[in-house]
């Protein structure tokens, strides 16, 4: 999971905790009506920054795939599938 948080972040691991233990939280009070419109609130923010941190990489991933599945073979010599295996 470290692999994914962006490595100017500070504290890696850190925030890799602190979102499982927010949506854990956010869960458990929807699922009770605990404060629902505050869990939901922040629970759609911490979305909003999903997204903005994870559609920059994986558009560079996909542009990545892209360019080698035109040419049908990647560096090593092998035929490639488009999966990125």
């Amino acid at each position: 999971m470290i692999g994914l948080v962006p490595s100017y972040m500070p504290w890696r691991l850190f925030w890799i905790y602190f979102v499982g233990v927010a949506l854990i939280v956010a869960s458990l009070s929807i699922a009770t009506r605990i404060q629902v419109r505050w869990s939901g609130l922040l629970f759609g923010i911490m979305m909003f920054e999903t997204l903005v941190f994870c559609v920059p990489r994986c558009h560079a991933v996909l542009c990545c795939v892209l360019k080698t599945t035109k040419k049908g073979v990647n560096q090593r010599g092998k035929t490639n599938t488009g999966l990125g295996l």
